[in-house]
């Protein structure tokens, strides 16, 4: 049973990507600090659309603002994430098939996206980059023991960035931008053409 802080977080995450465009933002400032009007020049959005849904985000507890800079004139607002546009286990199995199918199809596109201009450039190049491919046969304890670690994984993963953004904004340093890409599926059984 869901605790009722549990509760009130799905709710805020719900409400949070519940716009396009909140969605969006979300996405953009879990992955770096930005101004509203970074954002909008990024994704070509009007600059008063971003900043009303920037303010929606910040009122549900989805960012906070980690500083501001004066710009000709004017101030202007960075923030970063503190939750992330996701569902929890539970939540993703109450949503609809066609809207997790969505929101995959949307992440892969993104995720192939990345990974194309990774390999354009110099994005597998380093020493310390990590690509395999491990196909496992697992019964149903297995696939549950593979689902917990994978989360847990994704939680420190979260919990080094967290850490990483709070000290980059203490000594401004523009960090290395990288990429952690989990995926666990079943994988589609091939088929022999019939001889």
């Amino acid at each position: 049973m869901p605790t009722a802080i549990q509760t009130s977080v799905d709710r805020r995450v719900v409400k949070a990507i519940a716009h396009p465009l909140r969605h969006r933002i979300l996405a953009i400032l879990n992955e770096r600090v930005a101004s509203p009007k970074e954002i909008a020049a990024e994704i070509d959005e009007k600059l008063p659309n971003v900043s009303y849904h920037v303010k929606i985000l910040e009122e549900l507890g989805a960012i906070e603002l980690v500083r501001t800079a004066p710009r000709r004139g004017a101030v202007e607002h960075y923030y970063r994430a503190l939750m992330r546009p996701f569902f929890d286990d539970e939540a993703w199995a109450e949503l609809p098939v066609s809207t997790r199918r969505s929101v995959i199809e949307s992440n892969l596109r993104h995720i192939f996206r990345d990974i194309r201009a990774a390999a354009e450039g110099d994005g597998f190049h380093g020493t310390q980059t990590h690509v395999s491919r491990t196909p496992v046969v697992l019964d149903e304890k297995g696939y549950q023991q593979m689902t917990d670690l994978l989360a847990k994984t994704l939680d420190r993963v979260l919990d080094i960035q967290q850490k990483t953004a709070g000290r980059m904004v203490r000594t401004k340093e523009e960090g290395r931008v990288t990429e952690v890409v989990i995926l666990h599926f079943d994988k589609a059984v091939e088929t022999k053409a019939p001889a």
